[in-house]
């Protein structure tokens, strides 16, 4: 039996590595990653000591914020198959990722400049506003926003100082350690607005080639940068989804990523016919997982643990037992206090009712919706995947479902 160390903090890799499927082949060690900025050293330690003489045969890390990368230092300090954490970093660092990009598919790459924050002037502004800025490494588009002049910009940068401060403490340690970047992660990234549709291209990279396994379309709550729902397969025209998927490959084959499952975000705007990059995760997209499983027939979990191991991925697309699938998003603009959560006897009989479906509440009852790790403008409460047949009986499925499932929340004024 393959032993597989998993570093998590989210139910979903503890939920999705429970399939009876996993069960016979592979014996899973969860380690809760700490996120304390004095102490992702030590965890790596920790972990070293703990496992370097249990024969672990491969790790797994599906999240940002510090799984994936921290995964890529152990299974390295293991002499085990995964990503160069160098690459990983590259990736994640939202600066030198541009850089890289910039040197493979300058066409997909809008104009960008990092800024300091402590040391900004009128003058080193090179972009012209409005334009975009977020941290160099973030999540849930934390301090993510739109700039239209250097006064707002300048008015915001005591809000960023403080909050990054913290926040990529953990990722500059490790970047320190592990890269020879000149730049650690307390700077801002000034980008070139980007509109059109958004979406996911989610592939792997085996024995040094890439693979597009498939597009997902990212479908936000109007007039925001919230996600409403994501819809799998893409319904952008094909010859778009080609263009992106070259674009994918020769990116990630051009800075050398390997031994993983990648997913890039990118925008396409019909009217000027064009593509650009967002950004690369390098990591699988634990929330599709199970979508590409409807679709396709193999969950991605499945792909990330053959590669971890040095296997070559079995992939065929269309051959799950859905046409379409979709991961729902359940959000207030608002904070409020949670009066009531779905029972598990309700969630229980959803899933006899609908038994493709997977239900994540992130709230607790008698909690508040900020409890939770949120972005900036909404609070998730919990996320639905469903599949259908086509999208009129995946719409429909949905809507049966949402009669079952009861939430009560109250105003916080």
């Amino acid at each position: 039996m393959r032993k597989i160390l998993v570093i998590a903090s989210q139910p979903y890799d503890y939920d999705a590595l429970q399939q009876s499927i996993y069960r016979d082949r592979y014996r899973f060690f969860f380690e809760e990653v700490t996120t304390d900025p004095g102490k992702i050293g030590e965890f790596i330690s920790y972990i070293i000591d703990k496992y370097q003489t249990r024969g672990i045969n491969g790790v797994l890390g599906t999240h940002d914020n510090p799984e994936s990368y921290v995964a890529a230092i152990v299974a390295q300090e293991f002499g085990l198959i995964g990503i160069d954490p160098t690459v990983a970093f590259t990736c994640l660092h939202k600066y030198y990722s541009r850089e890289a990009q910039k040197k493979i598919v300058p066409f997909a790459v809008p104009q960008f400049q990092y800024l300091s924050l402590d040391t900004l002037k009128r003058e080193e502004i090179t972009l012209s506003y409005p334009f975009f800025v977020k941290p160099v490494k973030s999540s849930f588009s934390i301090l993510a926003r739109s700039i239209d002049r250097f006064e707002t910009l300048e008015a915001f940068l005591p809000k960023a100082r403080t909050r990054l401060a913290e926040s990529v403490a953990p990722f500059n340690y490790l970047l320190k350690k592990y890269t020879t970047f000149e730049l650690d992660a307390n700077l801002l990234i000034a980008e070139q607005i980007l509109d059109g549709m958004q979406v996911t291209v989610e592939g792997f990279s085996w024995n040094k080639k890439a693979v597009i396994m498939g597009i997902t379309d990212s479908i936000m709550y109007p007039g925001t940068m919230s996600f409403e729902r994501f819809e799998y397969p893409s319904r952008l025209p094909i010859a778009v989804q080609q263009r992106m998927a070259d674009i994918a490959i020769k990116l990630i084959e051009g800075i050398e990523f390997d031994n993983s499952v990648f997913n890039i975000e990118m925008f396409y705007n019909s009217e000027k016919d064009n593509i650009h990059i967002v950004e690369i995760n390098p990591r699988m997209s634990y929330q599709f997982a199970d979508m590409f499983e409807k679709v396709d027939g193999t969950n991605t979990y499945s792909i990330q643990l053959q590669l971890s191991q040095g296997e070559q991925p079995a992939f065929e697309n269309r051959k799950g037992s859905f046409g379409v699938a979709a991961s729902f998003v359940f959000r207030l603009f608002e904070d409020r206090k949670v009066i009531r959560v779905p029972t598990q006897e309700e969630i229980d009989k959803i899933n006899i009712l609908f038994p493709d479906c997977s239900i994540v509440i992130k709230v607790k009852e008698g909690g508040r919706l900020s409890d939770v790790s949120q972005d900036e403008q909404s609070y998730r409460y919990a996320i639905i995947n469903l599949g259908g047949k086509d999208w009129v009986d995946l719409y429909t499925r949905f809507e049966e479902l949402k009669q079952h499932l009861r939430f009560e929340f109250k105003s916080m004024s």
